[in-house]
């Protein structure tokens, strides 16, 4: 004779393999259902033991393991399973398809740290609230709740909440990978910024929200480091060093690619487009297109290098021997665009190395004493 068990695989088999049509509101109540079912058997396993006896230290790491779980997900099952056992009319709401089960999550941690001062809940009252509220809703509920009843316990998570901010930042297939989490007043002061500057520009903007949400980031970074307010690092403002040659700005064949930041290669496409990808709403306010500053920066660059700097002869036609590197820092001020480079020559002497200056340099007057 097929147990309970065994006639639910078989028919969530012949459910599977069927095509037709289901009310996606109607199957994620049986899910719910099932997943509360799950979490008092993984609760009845860990009160037998079977996870000491898989070798396991926790219940956890068991149901982890088993059942190819996170760490939250085990956690959050374990928990639903042993209250549960106390709040015997929200199992039943739970089971006839009354709440879902991401209510009855809610509901049970709440349980879980109100038990710690004794405190029940109207299992009535929650149920209504469930039906009634969102999740999000109910969260805040749930939360205002906790406060209320027990304020020196909720500032105390509010501090070991604090204490797992963290950010990390790493490169990725020539990208950079962002990961973290932030405390509330900090992930909403970003969150207002980043939506400040991630609206759409127009309706030619062709964007994604998280392409937006990027390049808003971005663009609030530039404006810290245009600002001038960061703290300097051996008396220098922090900034971003780009390393190119004037081959790779004019587009000539076999030029060496380009270098942002020490080691992190980019094409020479890429650097004529920097100004056009951070400007943001600084190059939509000038007038550029996606198009039209790339073209308008590598004109403007080129003929700037084309100049002799103060102190230096006209630059002789380029040689393998007189190899030139170029530092540029692109800002976008007072509806102008500035090119602030600097050009290092290798046939430039170098301080206190005892060459002669070319004919024609400017020597720096003597430094006056008390000045």
């Amino acid at each position: 004779m097929l147990s309970s068990f065994d006639r639910l695989r078989a028919a969530l088999g012949d459910f599977v393999r069927d095509e037709e049509a289901v009310d996606p509101g109607e199957l994620r109540s049986l899910i719910d259902r099932l997943e509360g079912k799950f979490a008092q058997v993984v609760r009845q396993a860990s009160q037998r033991g079977d996870h000491l006896v898989r070798g396991h230290c926790s219940a956890v790491s068991w149901v982890m393991d088993t059942c190819s779980m996170s760490q939250g997900s085990a956690s959050d099952r374990l928990c639903v399973g042993k209250q549960l056992e106390s709040l015997p009319a929200i199992e039943e709401a739970l089971g006839s398809g009354q709440i879902g089960y991401q209510s009855v999550s809610v509901i049970c941690h709440l349980s879980e740290k109100l038990g710690e001062k004794g405190v029940t809940l109207d299992e009535a009252e929650w149920i209504g609230y469930a039906r009634q509220f969102s999740i999000k809703d109910l969260r805040a509920l749930s939360d205002h709740t906790r406060y209320v009843v027990d304020p020196d316990g909720y500032d105390r998570e509010v501090e070991e909440n604090y204490a797992e901010r963290f950010l990390h930042i790493s490169e990725m297939n020539g990208m950079f990978q962002l990961k973290g989490v932030m405390d509330p007043e900090g992930g909403a002061a970003l969150k207002t910024a980043i939506d400040a500057l991630a609206k759409r520009l127009d309706q030619d903007d062709s964007r994604t929200p998280k392409q937006r949400r990027a390049d808003a980031l971005t663009e609030l970074t530039h404006h810290a480091l245009q600002a001038g307010t960061l703290p300097r690092r051996n008396r220098v403002r922090p900034h971003i060093t780009v390393t190119t040659t004037l081959e790779g700005l004019k587009g000539e064949l076999g030029a060496a690619a380009s270098e942002l930041q020490p080691g992190m290669l980019v094409s020479s496409k890429t650097v004529l487009h920097l100004p056009a990808r951070r400007g943001g709403r600084a190059a939509k306010r000038l007038g550029w297109g996606r198009r039209q500053a790339p073209d308008r920066v590598a004109t403007g660059l080129v003929a700037s290098q084309s100049r002799p700097s103060p102190g230096l002869s006209p630059r002789p036609p380029a040689t393998q021997e007189d190899h030139v590197r170029t530092t540029l820092g692109f800002s976008l001020d007072g509806g102008a665009i500035r090119d602030q480079h600097h050009v290092r020559r290798t046939d430039r002497p170098r301080p206190g190395s005892g060459a002669t200056p070319p004919p024609g340099a400017r020597r720096r007057p003597p430094r006056q004493a008390g000045r």
